[in-house]
């Protein structure tokens, strides 16, 4: 069995530390809308992908800061070290106890290879899975590797039309959805929970 979990809004509190980095930001010079902006027109320039770099975030309000570039990226390096302050109540205890279950663990998430690398090692998770792959275009494409793996792959993510790309790419594959705010209200044929013991429940049903 191979148990696929994400880490942005299923993990971590995403939105919480994208508020105090939006801090950072401010205390630089930043507004939070203009850092909101900023930030979606960063991200919006390697659409398709969710490429969110630091450094070229940095670059593109240089001439309205207040503080120095090498001081702003102090400040986001010392919030990233702060990284496991932002995980979810549980998420850890959460992650040990899938390490219970006789199953291979790895962590799968999107985005630009260095920042949510740095996530990943500064949160403390990345020592509690047996792998960690970071994918930057679309999660779905990796499906194929995970298909030579086990028999039994379950995925575990907050994102609904991610969830449907990654279904329509391994459709024998099992997937659980723990809501969140890209979540559904409904996803038809997908279950989906609010805890990480309704995910802990109903990874051991499909074990049995």
């Amino acid at each position: 069995m191979t148990i696929i979990l994400d880490l942005d809004y299923t993990l971590l509190d995403t939105e919480r530390f994208k508020q105090a980095l939006a801090l950072v930001f401010f205390d630089c010079g930043i507004s939070r809308e203009r850092f909101i902006e900023t930030y979606e027109d960063v991200v919006q320039d390697n659409q398709p992908a969710h490429d969110y770099d630091i450094d070229r975030h940095i670059r593109s309000v240089q001439t309205e800061l207040t503080c120095s570039t090498k001081q702003i990226r102090r400040r986001v390096n010392d919030l990233l070290k702060e990284t496991g302050d932002f995980l979810y109540p549980g998420a850890v205890d959460f992650v040990q106890e899938l390490r219970n279950i006789p199953a291979t663990v790895i962590l799968l998430t999107l985005g630009n290879e260095s920042w949510q690398r740095a996530k990943v090692t500064n949160s403390g998770l990345a020592e509690m899975f047996d792998a960690v792959l970071i994918v930057t275009a679309d999660k779905s494409a990796a499906m194929k590797q995970f298909a030579t793996i086990q028999p039994l792959v379950v995925i575990i993510n907050d994102n609904y039309e991610e969830v449907l790309a990654m279904q329509r790419a391994a459709p024998s594959f099992k997937f659980i959805i723990k809501r969140g705010p890209k979540g559904c209200s409904a996803c038809p044929g997908i279950k989906i929970v609010d805890t990480f013991q309704e995910v802990i429940d109903q990874v051991k049903i499909l074990v049995r």
